[in-house]
């Protein structure tokens, strides 16, 4: 079975694709909110979101958690 994701403009892509398009994602606590092909873009992202907000931003690639911010700081546990 292959699982897809919608496009804005309503086309339907394989996420292999995507996977392998952004494959720095970062998720607030355990939810995907962005994607970036970049890794110091993700951080930084994951970094300035992560201030006065009780939630723990993680940037990943699909095979490796590369650091982990909750309120603005870098955090141990992941």
């Amino acid at each position: 079975m292959l699982s897809l994701i919608r496009k804005q403009s309503r086309e339907l892509v394989p996420v292999d694709d995507v996977q392998g398009n952004l494959p720095f994602i970062v998720r607030r606590d355990h939810r995907i909110v962005a994607a970036f092909a970049k890794q110091a873009p993700a951080i930084e992202w994951a970094e300035m979101r992560s201030f006065n907000d009780e939630s723990r931003f993680t940037v990943q690639t699909a095979q490796d958690v590369i650091v982990s911010y909750q309120d603005g700081e870098p955090s141990n546990s992941v």
